[in-house]
């Protein structure tokens, strides 16, 4: 009996959920294995649980595809970045520890919701109504995946310049999946390969000069995870908006004045 993908995508979070509080109290070998554990659910876990959203001959070329590749980068960084959080902030309680454990369930929920809703109209070749909700939504869940990512990041004991490479890494990452998720959009033309490059190169550089810029500041790690998120959010933002020619002063003004009141934050909160 096949199960409904719901229960699959209920499933999988539940397994991450269980490992990442197995991973919190636990020693030795056993919370190496529940982060082995961990990430394993959240690349294979993932494959088995999308495989079924695609089907005929797309499904034979889907672990082979960018269309898996895509489909992994948020959960893999959600995963990394919440062992991460458990590794650097080890003095949480026992109630934050659980909502903030349970948290990523539902983060790793709502993101298989999504990404079914972009393999569905991947294997259709047509806009579906749910793609634009998933297409707003994208953009708010790289932003929420990526707080605790960069935060844990910030928290490693090696140079800055490493910390902002991998930072930079991440969000060309970011970006590729956002313009995989965007090119199935008719009222966004086809941007071609280099350009597409480019445009991901753009936005790590734009993060990853942020980053390094907020080292010089005494500042906590999840301050500058803030700042840097937004950064990365307000640049991802723009991009979508100039290919769908819908930039406004607006649109910029709202995106300079987040970022700005990130920076306050960083520069006066030490």
């Amino acid at each position: 009996m096949n199960m409904q993908r719901k229960y699959k995508y209920i499933l999988l979070s539940l397994g991450i959920v269980v490992f990442l509080f197995s991973f919190s109290y636990t020693t030795g070998f056993l919370k190496i294995f529940s982060a082995v554990m961990a990430v394993f659910i959240a690349t294979l876990g993932t494959a088995l649980v999308q495989y079924t959203s695609v089907q005929t001959e797309h499904a034979l070329n889907y672990f082979v595809r960018r269309t898996y590749l895509s489909t992994l980068v948020l959960p893999l960084v959600l995963v990394l970045g919440s062992l991460l959080s458990l590794i650097y902030f080890p003095n949480l309680g026992l109630p934050t520890r659980l909502l903030t454990i349970g948290a990523v369930g539902g983060l790793m929920y709502a993101i298989s919701l999504m990404n079914n809703i972009f393999l569905v109209v991947f294997e259709r070749a047509e806009v579906i109504p749910l793609y634009r909700v998933a297409l707003t939504w994208s953009q708010i869940l790289l932003t929420l995946v990526s707080i605790p990512f960069f935060s844990g990041i910030f928290k490693l004991p090696v140079n800055a310049i490493y910390q902002s490479l991998i930072i930079a890494g991440t969000s060309g990452l970011f970006a590729s999946f956002l313009w995989w998720a965007q090119e199935m959009d008719p009222e966004v033309p086809d941007i071609g390969a280099s350009e597409e490059l480019m445009n991901s190169l753009f936005v790590a550089f734009v993060v990853f000069v942020f980053s390094i810029s907020t080292s010089f500041f005494p500042s906590e790690s999840f301050l500058r995870a803030l700042l840097v998120s937004s950064v990365l959010l307000s640049t991802l933002g723009y991009l979508q908006a100039h290919y769908k020619n819908v930039i406004t002063k607006k649109l910029v003004v709202e995106y300079a004045f987040i970022t700005f009141v990130f920076l306050l934050f960083v520069l006066f909160f030490n």
